[in-house]
Order: C-alpha cells, then sequence, then structure tokens
C-alpha cells in the first residue's frame, strides 16, 4: 500500500513540475534573468525590443525585451486619465512588469522561427493596488504573453498570405508588397503580434 501512495505522489509531482509555459503563480519576486541563461539562442540580428500596442498614440502597450539567450523582460502599462468619481478627479494606471525566458526555439525556414514560452513570473502579485496621490495603481497580466504559450518569430520579408487575420490586424503597418518589413512575435492562441520597436 505505501508503494502505491508513494507511486502515486510521484506521478502528481512529475505532473506539477511538468506543466511550463504559465505563469509561476504564489512567487511574486522574480528570479534574475541568470536562472535562465544558457538555455537556448537567439539568432544575432534578431533585435532586441518588440511592442505590442494598437497605434502608435495608444493609452496601453506591452514592450518585450528579447536577450539572446532566450530570456525575456517587459511592461504592461495601461494609463486611464480623468476618472471622476464623487467629484473627485484621478488617474488609473493598470501595470505589470514581468520577465521569464523562451525554451525550444526551432527555425522553420529562412523567415520563421516557433518559440515556446518556459515560465513568466511577475514583480506584483496579480490584483494588487495602491495609490499615490491622485493616481491609482492596480497590477494586472502582461497582455499578449498570459494568454498564449506558443510564439511564431518572423523576420522581414516573411509574406503574409497565409498569416491569419487576427495577427495581420496587428501588424498590417509594417507590411508592403505582401511582405513583413519588420520583425515580429506572433502569439498563435489568438493571434497578438508584437513587432520591433523603433
Amino acid at each position: 500500500m505505501k508503494k502505491i501512495v508513494c507511486l502515486f505522489l510521484a506521478f502528481i509531482l512529475i505532473m506539477t513540475v511538468g506543466c511550463g509555459g504559465k505563469r509561476a503563480d504564489g512567487d511574486t519576486s522574480p528570479e534574475a534573468s541568470s536562472t535562465y541563461k544558457g538555455t537556448i539562442s537567439i539568432p544575432e540580428d534578431i533585435p532586441k525590443s518588440f511592442i505590442l500596442a494598437p497605434t502608435q498614440n495608444t493609452s496601453w502597450s506591452t514592450e518585450l525585451t528579447l536577450n539572446k539567450d532566450g530570456t525575456f523582460t517587459g511592461k504592461y502599462h495601461e494609463t486611464l486619465p480623468n476618472q471622476i468619481e464623487e467629484g473627485n478627479e484621478y488617474t488609473i494606471i493598470y501595470l505589470c512588469d514581468f520577465e521569464g525566458y523562451f525554451k525550444d526555439i526551432k527555425k522553420i525556414d529562412e523567415y520563421t522561427y516557433t518559440l515556446t514560452i518556459g515560465v513568466y513570473k511577475t514583480k506584483y502579485a496579480l490584483g494588487d493596488e495602491w495609490t499615490e496621490g491622485d493616481v491609482y495603481y492596480q497590477s494586472t497580466e502582461p497582455f499578449g504573453i498570459s494568454e498564449g504559450q506558443e510564439f511564431g518569430l518572423y523576420l522581414p520579408g516573411k509574406i503574409t498570405g497565409a498569416l491569419p487575420d487576427n495577427f495581420l490586424m496587428w501588424v498590417a503597418h509594417k507590411t508592403n508588397n505582401g511582405k513583413l518589413d519588420t520583425y515580429a512575435l506572433h502569439n498563435t492562441a489568438n493571434g497578438y503580434g508584437f513587432v520591433e520597436a523603433n
């Protein structure tokens, strides 16, 4: 009987540890990036900075810095000014500082790589709230990252014809003659598209 219980507990442990590609719940202090170094390698010509935003002038964006060893850091930030409640004006800021790493980077063709998120961590616990003067802060998930696990990494020259419309919506301003003219990260779960930050 003891052997059966031990085997069952071992199975649960393996299943728990083996589920990657998620936020590391319960740990609000991110590990240092050096924890992940050496896991994989990003091609040298891939830029470091990417951004997800609907337009150049917007109230929100997710910025991501991609290191050559597959680690990444980033920030989601949304500002809602001029909020009024009981005659008082204030600003709401939703934010998330995060870091993690990509694993299993594979080259598919001249213009395409695939990546899988290993683990990411956030600086603040989800839902934390605080105020500074007339500014109200609330921590949230990293928009564009938390919703997916598998990503495409595309190089300039990637033909857009076979790419889904929900991704092209985010990168349409960075296409020319049916090809991407930027580096792009594609969250394949929902189509979110990060482009190279200027």
